[in-house]
């Protein structure tokens, strides 16, 4: 009763799992977003990666340092924001909410992108 092979393998088991897991979140492949966010302004600029886009957005058009934070769109989607950056037109842009295990440089979370206002 002392030694059971199994309860020990179990043990064994949950302690590599937790370790996975511990590792995953600090090696930040862990990504969650609690809830959707939006945000509204300009994009001032866009930036290739490996495998996502990064954007930039601005209160205002000629706003100084009143940035606001940055996200990403898979790199095939990322002509659109480039082509945004710079133009002018007001957007919105809205980040999903979840959880996801994904690689550092992947955009785990893809912004929507709509136009609010054309110049």
């Amino acid at each position: 009763m002392g030694n059971d092979p199994f309860v020990s393998v179990a043990k064994i088991s949950v302690v590599l799992l937790g370790a996975l897991v511990l590792l995953l979140v600090v090696s930040g492949h862990v990504h969650i977003n609690t809830g959707e966010d939006i945000y509204t302004g300009y994009i001032y600029s866009a930036q290739d990666g490996i495998a996502k886009t990064v954007g930039h957005l601005r209160f205002s058009e000629s706003a100084g340092m009143d940035e606001q934070p940055s996200f990403c769109v898979n790199k095939e989607d990322g002509y659109q924001l480039k082509q945004l950056a710079g133009s002018g037109k007001k957007v919105r842009v809205t980040r999903p909410a979840g959880f996801a295990i994904a690689a550092p440089w992947a955009c785990t979370f893809p912004a929507s992108i709509e136009i609010l206002e054309e110049k």
